[in-house]
């Protein structure tokens, strides 16, 4: 199942490379390593149906320093998807470095976007950064643990809740046909 997952991604990752990264569509992923799956499952979802480049951390080459490219693009993002779980509760990292840059970028620009992401259960104390926030599912319920149906209706909620000018695939080109097989 992971290499079908992983297989599927890359295809799609292929399909889309249209999808560059700027600042009027980079949309700053935050999530645990350990939930890498089940975020590239809702990731591939997002990237077949928005314009918006999801910018995650893998994408820092080697031998760059992480810290400074992470506020880099948080810096540069519209908005973030915070992918809550157990696992970026215990992560340092994540609770160091990424959740206060995103409450800073918040701070200092009113329309910046920031999307909670319920994969599992969590502390109750952890969410509360952003209780204020609506959570994606609601609070009964983990992204993790939804039906396809139940999924896509989720998928649907975080595009609405998405900038405008990213909720839409771009236009792209029309491929003209080979004018000899017409002749």
């Amino acid at each position: 199942a992971r290499y079908r997952l992983k297989l599927k991604s890359f295809k799609l990752n292929q399909q889309l490379s249209e999808v560059t990264e700027s600042e009027e569509n980079l949309i700053f992923i935050s999530f645990s390593s350990d939930d890498g799956l089940v975020v590239e499952k809702v990731l591939n979802k997002l990237r077949e149906k928005t314009s918006a480049y999801y910018w995650v951390q893998k994408n820092i080459r080697g031998g760059q320093e992480a810290i400074p490219e992470i506020k880099n693009k948080i810096d540069e993002s519209v908005g973030s998807l915070i992918f809550f779980s157990k696992n970026s509760e215990d992560s340092h990292f994540i609770n160091t470095y990424e959740i206060p840059g995103i409450k800073a970028r918040k701070e200092n620009e009113e329309n910046y976007v920031i999307i909670p992401i319920r994969l599992g259960r969590t502390e109750l104390g952890y969410i509360e950064e952003f209780s204020e926030l609506q959570t994606i599912p609601s609070k009964s319920k983990t992204i993790g643990r939804l039906s396809d149906e139940e999924l896509e209706v989720e998928i649907n909620k975080i595009i609405k809740s998405l900038p405008k000018n990213l909720q839409k695939l771009p236009a792209t080109k029309e491929s003209k046909g080979d004018v000899s097989r017409i002749l």
